[in-house]
């Protein structure tokens, strides 16, 4: 085609729609790049005060953890109590946290040709891992605590 438009004395230049997309994009790539490593650092950060948080309450919990054990609470006892009061804390931060990142997020995705849905299993999904890592988080801590001999803990000052 290009040796046939030559002959017939007219210029052309042929370009690569795809490469020119990619051109276009490179700056949508780095700032991709940039939010996740930004996303990323703000989780390790809520997780640094999610686990501190936990350190802090079994530390003023604990003579109560040990007397609730001369009880007879059982270890799991404890931590399905620590689970509810955390998973409650989660619960209301996604009541909080998911309308207001939708309402950020579809007028920023409305300006692109090219969309994607903000799909509801996103939310779910987000949530379970958020519950994972905090119920991982509480797990380890307040496993020790709760396992701990209830006379050390009530003698100690």
């Amino acid at each position: 085609i290009t040796q046939h438009l030559k002959e017939m004395g007219v210029a052309c230049t042929f370009r690569n729609v795809e490469a020119e997309y990619e051109n276009l994009l490179r700056s949508e790539k780095n700032l991709q790049l940039l939010l996740s490593v930004t996303a990323g650092t703000c989780v390790l950060i809520a997780l640094f005060g999610v686990w501190s948080m936990i350190m802090l309450t079994c530390e003023q919990r604990r003579k109560e953890i040990a007397v609730r054990k001369v009880f007879g609470a059982t270890t799991k006892d404890i931590l399905d109590m620590f689970i509810v009061e955390y998973m409650a804390l989660q619960g209301v931060a996604a009541l909080v946290a998911f309308p207001i990142g939708y309402a950020c997020m579809k007028p920023w995705l409305e300006q692109y040709v090219v969309q994607t849905e903000i799909s509801w299993w996103i939310y779910v999904g987000i949530f379970l891992l958020v519950a994972l890592l905090v119920a991982l988080c509480i797990g380890w801590r307040v496993w020790k605590t709760a396992t701990a001999r209830p006379a050390d803990e009530i003698c100690k000052g």
